[in-house]
């Protein structure tokens, strides 16, 4: 075989073996672009209130049922300061607790005083994690959650508020606080039961594309595993 003719099937081969890591490319992208779809959809119909916010506070996601709670349709909520939601007396708290989540960059729970575009006024747990968007930017993923039945005696002209008149039967042997706590348990478990399951989907779905990955696509396969890991253990801590 002459020296052209080698040259000639050592190019053939390597087109080839382009040719056939570029479809391995093209197919994951197009799963993963399926993936984050079905993620997306997830998100948007999941049953607890979710929203997504810049590091400077605007709202940029948001979910149906954070739509519903806060009194404004999704798409306008994008670019609203979450402050304009955040009862005026709880500002400072919020402010505080958003950096906090920020600098961590662990997950932190925070209850405070909330208001929807009606101004009406319910007490809400938030459970924050440091997330990143499509272009890499940091962002802070905020799941809401009203408690307000879980602690009527916390709000204002209730009959055990702070600055109520005080009754005889007033936070019996701590009742009061056992039942909020108690709710507050078992909101937790049920939203970590809901996003459980789809979760373990997308860990399957991950590990049966770890054998059909090019070598050039792993790290990125990877990444996205150590992510469903994390969330995982997220999910773990809620039980």
């Amino acid at each position: 075989m002459t020296a052209m003719a080698e040259d000639t099937l050592l190019m053939s081969t390597r087109e080839h073996a382009l040719e056939a890591e570029n479809a391995a490319l093209r197919h994951l992208q197009a799963t993963l672009e399926i993936a984050q779809a079905h993620y997306e959809s997830l998100y948007a119909l999941a049953p607890a209130a979710y929203c997504t916010i810049c590091p400077q506070g605007a709202i940029v996601q948001a979910n149906r049922a954070a739509s519903a709670l806060l009194a404004v349709t999704p798409h306008a909520l994008i670019g609203q300061a979450v402050t304009q939601f955040i009862a005026d007396a709880d500002l400072d708290k919020f402010e505080q607790y958003r950096q906090q989540v920020i600098d961590s960059g662990q997950a932190q729970s925070c209850d405070l005083h909330m208001v929807d575009a009606d101004r009406r006024q319910f007490r809400a747990l938030l459970q924050s994690s440091v997330t990143h968007g499509a272009d890499g930017a940091l962002q802070v993923r905020i799941l809401l959650c009203d408690i307000t039945a879980a602690r009527p005696h916390d709000e204002p002209n209730a009959p055990n508020a702070p600055n109520a008149p005080d009754t005889p039967d007033a936070a019996a042997d701590g009742q009061p606080t056992r039942r909020a706590d108690l709710a507050e348990s078992q909101l937790r478990a049920k939203i970590s039961h809901d996003l459980r399951q789809p979760l373990s989907a997308l860990g399957i779905y991950a590990t049966v594309l770890k054998n059909h990955v090019a070598p050039a696509g792993q790290p990125l396969l990877a990444q996205i595993q150590l992510c469903l890991a994390s969330l995982s253990e997220l999910l773990a801590e809620q039980r």
